[in-house]
């Protein structure tokens, strides 16, 4: 679209004027002459007809428009257009579980149990089938999902303690901040998705994955707002999806259908198992043992069991495990040993990736053949550091102190995966929002002195920087 500039009154008058001395008889356009008035108001509001053209074209340019411009830009993408996402609902794997004893045996706490907050009394959903092993007395991570959507549900540290109905528990806390409960979409927000989306048509590129992440709505209508794409540069064709609700860490895993598979006349070259597993190496996480038709464990030509390194490909997110034709024989049995699959809103993610051929109207898939993607979560790095303040006169520090480290914490935890973090810009936002002269962000040593922290870059895309209220001290200057 060409370059559009709309002009002040002052021009278009000087171009009026010069066109009716030049162009008639008459002359008199001096400064308050009735003809300079009549040409003042029509430059005036051609002026302002122009400025109006110019916010019009504007609005037309994702980039500029906002508001209901915004939602009406989008709405004309195609093939169908995106929308402002609204009412998403709080969620993360920050609930601790404590038992007043150690159990017995293996204690199920089922989907669907409730707790809720000693503030407000928003109750929160547990995601997922939760098991304390025998002998354990607490878990923790496990995930919980908001019954309210939006901001409502957005909690701080330590403030869901209410037991409505958790079989066998004690108490109850939540471990982390929730933070990605959403009314409505930001204007910023739709737009970043908005360019990703027109980036993603191709639906292979790393713009369509991030797009695909920071759209996708699971169904218990939880939407995960942080994401980033690593690709393995040791791994041509393969790539892992960063996801992340704020907290750094993901609760939703349980385990995975057993699997016996008998190899039919003929051979076979791989076996399916539940998807998406959480591991793949054969260490310590896909784990099989193959016997052959007598129920015998496969020995190699010195009778030791047979050791398959090299000869088969695990692909996780898929739920297959590929063997080289020598691997199995017919009348083979290969047993998979106990596995974890992800949960909730990877697993759905992973899902909506990989497609569907039996629902291709709804799942289509954003992998390119021949290319792997796989939904993982982030890689936890705790950040901790100390915070020397100056108070502004008459200001109680007990009640900033509590303040500049929920800012800090709330600065930290918006950090995405592969983002670092600037202690500089840590400052400016404190500055901006606390009634505080000055502040410094000091990293802790190993003696317990303390000096100006460092930048801090994290290692690759799957590593996110995350803090909570212990980790983060705030002392007077």
């Amino acid at each position: 679209m060409p370059q559009f500039t709309p002009r002040l009154p002052l021009p278009v008058l000087r171009d009026l004027l010069s066109k009716v001395v030049n162009r008639t008889d008459l002359n008199d356009v001096n400064v308050g002459s009735t003809l300079f008035t009549l040409l003042n108001a029509v430059a005036t509001e051609i002026s302002n007809t122009e400025g109006r053209m110019f916010n019009l074209r504007q609005s037309y340019a994702i980039e500029n428009a906002s508001g209901s411009d915004l939602d009406a830009r989008v709405a004309e993408l195609p093939p169908i257009g995106i929308a402002r996402k609204r009412g998403t609902s709080a969620s993360g794997s920050v609930l601790k579980i404590t038992l007043p004893v150690p159990t017995t045996e293996d204690l199920t706490i089922p989907a669907g149990s409730l707790v809720a907050s000693v503030e407000d009394g928003t109750t929160y959903v547990i995601a997922e089938d939760v098991v304390i092993l025998q002998g354990q007395s607490e878990i923790s991570n496990v995930s919980i999902v908001c019954n309210a959507q939006g901001e409502v549900g957005n909690t701080d540290t330590g403030t869901i303690t209410n037991i409505i109905n958790v079989p066998g528990a004690s108490a109850v806390t939540n471990t982390g901040p929730l933070i990605n409960g959403l009314d409505v979409e930001s204007d910023q927000s739709l737009r970043d998705r908005a360019i990703r989306y027109l980036n993603s048509m191709g639906r292979t590129s790393t713009s369509a994955l991030q797009f695909l992440a920071s759209s996708f709505i699971d169904s218990n209508n939880v939407s995960f707002p942080f994401n980033a794409v690593f690709e393995d540069p040791n791994q041509p064709g393969f790539c892992e999806l960063i996801v992340d609700d704020g907290s750094g860490r993901y609760g939703s895993i349980g385990r995975g259908f057993g699997v016996a598979f008998n190899v039919p006349e003929g051979g076979a070259n791989f076996v399916s198992f539940e998807r998406p597993a959480v591991k793949e190496t054969f260490s310590y996480g896909i784990d099989f043992i193959i016997t052959n038709s007598a129920g015998e464990e496969k020995t190699d030509a010195n009778g030791n069991a047979r050791n398959y390194e090299g000869e088969f490909k695990v692909i996780p997110e898929r739920g297959i495990i590929f063997f080289e034709d020598s691997a199995l024989d017919e009348g083979d049995t290969v047993t998979l040993l106990p596995y974890d699959v992800f949960k909730g809103f990877i697993a759905e993610l992973q899902e909506e990736i990989e497609g569907n051929v039996n629902r291709g109207n709804t799942l289509r898939g954003w992998r390119a053949a021949g290319t792997r993607v796989r939904v993982i979560p982030p890689v936890r790095q705790t950040l901790s550091f100390d915070i020397a303040i100056r108070l502004t006169p008459n200001t109680d520090f007990n009640v900033i102190q509590r303040d500049v480290r929920d800012a800090a914490v709330e600065f930290v935890n918006q950090l995405a995966p592969g983002q670092p973090f600037l202690p500089s810009q840590l400052v400016r936002r404190l500055l901006d929002t606390q009634p505080i002269v000055s502040v410094n962000v000091l990293g802790r040593g190993a003696s317990g002195s303390c000096s100006l922290l460092d930048d801090r870059y994290p290692p690759n895309n799957k590593t996110v920087f995350r803090s909570s209220i212990n980790d983060i001290d705030i002392r007077l200057i």
